[in-house]
């Protein structure tokens, strides 16, 4: 097996935590906008068109 250089070591950290603050900002993001939608006017219309979406 290949034993990674230190630049390689880096850049797979950089890709796999990247990738991980991705994936939470996308559920942060869900769950800002259900909440805000399921508090407005007609919230229960809204949250089902994002959820469809």
């Amino acid at each position: 097996m290949k034993k990674l250089t230190s630049t390689e070591r880096l850049n797979t950290i950089k890709v796999t935590s990247s990738n991980a603050i991705s994936k939470f900002g996308d559920v942060l993001f869900d769950y800002i906008n259900s909440v805000c939608l399921s508090n407005s006017r007609n919230g229960g219309l809204w949250l089902a068109l994002y959820q469809s979406s």
